[in-house]
């Protein structure tokens, strides 16, 4: 077969997941794209080094418990709009999915009009020599997080960012069993946000500047 152009839409199984969609995703410009639609994620969702993973407005993901979604040395790009909003949840309920975790991102992530929820199944997520605490983390990757909802999490943290800078703006931490935002040598602001009935501390830093 000949080698597609580099801009050319490619459309292939990921090996290493299961995923169960009438929807096709595709892959672009290195970056693995999921157009609207709703997605069972049964397997861990590991996105190949390097590539992006952007998730488009009106999708739903429901993530089978302790399920992962795991990238490195790429960004996540969670495009959500006000009227069609991204949804992250658990597949059962009262089954917690795993973590979402970006580690040594060349790029920023971006995550608007979302809600990411019932994650952090509470087990040591120790994923190829990195321990994640959190519902969904940003290791040595730069995040923009916008009019959403981080919640519900049963992980030590609902959100975890490690040595990176980061904006936050209208977003709602609730509903977390322990903290809610931990961020550990961080650089960022946190405007019109609300942070509220989380079961630890609501904000956690260390050796950062906010």
């Amino acid at each position: 077969k000949e080698i597609p152009n580099e801009n050319e839409q490619i459309s292939y199984k990921l090996l290493n997941s299961k995923i169960i969609s009438e929807k096709e995703y595709f892959i672009k410009n290195n970056t693995v794209i999921f157009p609207k639609g709703d997605y069972k994620i049964l397997k861990d969702l590991v996105i190949p080094d390097n590539f992006n993973l952007q998730i488009n407005e009106g999708v739903n993901f429901l993530l089978s418990p302790n399920v992962n979604i795991l990238l490195k040395g790429g960004a996540l790009k969670i495009k959500g709009t006000k009227s069609n909003p991204v949804l992250i949840d658990s597949l059962i309920p009262g089954k917690n999915w795993g973590t979402i975790s970006v580690l040594n991102s060349k790029e920023i992530s971006n995550i608007s009009y979302s809600k990411i929820t019932n994650g952090g199944s509470n087990i040591k997520f120790l994923v190829q020599g990195v321990y994640y605490t959190g519902q969904i983390n940003f290791f040595h990757s730069d995040v923009d997080i916008s009019n959403s909802f981080i919640g519900n999490a049963n992980a030590e943290d609902g959100l975890n960012i490690k040595k990176s800078n980061f904006n936050i703006n209208n977003v709602e931490f609730a509903y977390n069993k322990y903290d809610a935002f931990d961020g550990d040598w961080v650089t960022g602001e946190i405007s019109n946000s609300y942070v509220h009935q989380n079961g630890n501390d609501g904000l956690d830093f260390s050796g950062s500047q906010v």
